[in-house]
């Protein structure tokens, strides 16, 4: 060992993938962290910006590159739509579609 940091090749092959693969995960790279990063942090709140700023791209890299719709998110967001539909358009609202 030199004293030098390892290369993120290297992090990978000796750390990162053996225990990916301990826990069942394949074809783990570095893209799968930004992608999880950039779809949790979309989750949670944090705007594509921020994102950006904290990966080191733009908010449209961010968007287009690196944020998932997942599963969950899609169906979090139905049922926000449909409690709004139900909201406006009851008979209690004097409103009927």
């Amino acid at each position: 060992m030199d004293g030098q940091p390892k290369s993120p090749k290297q992090v990978m092959r000796d750390h990162i993938k053996p225990a990916c693969a301990k826990l069942g995960l394949t074809d783990v790279c570095w893209l799968t962290f930004r992608r999880t990063f950039s779809t949790w942090g979309d989750e949670v709140g944090v705007s594509a910006k921020q994102r950006g700023v904290l990966m080191g791209n733009s908010a449209e890299v961010n968007l287009k590159a690196y944020t998932q719709a997942t599963d969950q998110a899609l169906r979090d967001g139905v049922e926000r739509i449909s409690e709004r539909i139900v909201q406006y358009c009851s008979v209690s609202n004097g409103m009927v579609n």
